[in-house]
């Protein structure tokens, strides 16, 4: 009996040892960069250059098939934002520590909150096209808290700029996926990592048809300027048709 004991008392100070190990791995920080980017496209009609974003709140669901799930979210008090993005040029929105491990599932719970207003300083992007600088649209006041920038090339030849304005308050459930398109994803501390919120305006808008678009109400600035606004105050069923499409493509790809 008493040499029974003795062999117990090593093999369970190192299962403990072991275990402790264990635990120590599965809270890891790993640095992970969040970003946010437009994905490129192409229309026949439509065309967009940047676009701009605030959150309220950033909330992450992590599902590990070992040492538990992890759960966070930013403050609600502590806006994220706003910041620009293009295609060529994405923004940085925060690091965060996120523990590593396996994670089977990882769903991003993005919150909007409400932009002030829009400086579109793309004076570059007009060189070429056909753009009068009475439509120029400098400063844009808008009510949103996500907004895609881009321009309408008309049937009568007159390019016309155009704003998707998404309402804020409005919440995006984006599902994480690598390189491959899995939701099987691994995050090792032995690297850092980047996450790329991809949203695709080309393909929120490939139902909407040109005679949609000729026949939208136009907005004007108060000096005078057309513009195309898309939102649930103007072109409602325009605005209810790209937020459908642009909840269900918009990606989290992390590697």
């Amino acid at each position: 009996m008493n040499h029974c004991k003795w062999l117990f008392k090593p093999i369970l100070i190192v299962l403990i040892f072991l275990y402790s190990c264990q635990k120590k791995e599965y809270t890891v920080p790993v640095n992970v960069e969040l970003e946010v980017a437009l994905k490129n496209g192409t229309s026949n009609h439509l065309s967009f250059d940047s676009g701009t974003i605030l959150f309220k709140q950033i909330f992450f669901d992590g599902h590990r098939t070992q040492g538990g799930d992890v759960h966070f979210a930013t403050k609600t008090d502590d806006e994220i934002g706003p910041f620009q993005f293009f295609f060529d040029h994405p923004a940085l929105i925060e690091n965060f520590d996120i523990p590593q491990g396996v994670y089977s599932l990882i769903e991003w719970e993005l919150t909007l909150d409400e932009i002030d207003d829009i400086e579109n300083d793309d004076d570059d992007n007009d060189e070429g096209n056909n753009i009068d600088n009475n439509s120029k649209i400098e400063d844009f006041e808008t009510e949103g808290g996500l907004v895609f920038n881009g321009t309408y090339n008309s049937l009568s030849g007159h390019i016309v700029p155009l704003f998707i304005i998404i309402d804020e308050d409005e919440i995006f459930k984006v599902k994480t996926i690598n390189n491959d398109g899995l939701q099987d994803i691994t995050i090792s501390a032995e690297k850092p990592y980047l996450a790329q919120i991809k949203f695709d305006p080309y393909y929120a808008t490939k139902t909407i048809s040109v005679e949609s678009l000729e026949s939208s109400d136009l907005s004007h600035t108060d000096l005078g300027a057309a513009y195309i606004e898309i939102s649930s105050d103007q072109n409602e069923v325009l605005y209810e048709n790209i937020l459908f499409r642009l909840q269900n493509s918009v990606k989290i790809i992390i590697n």
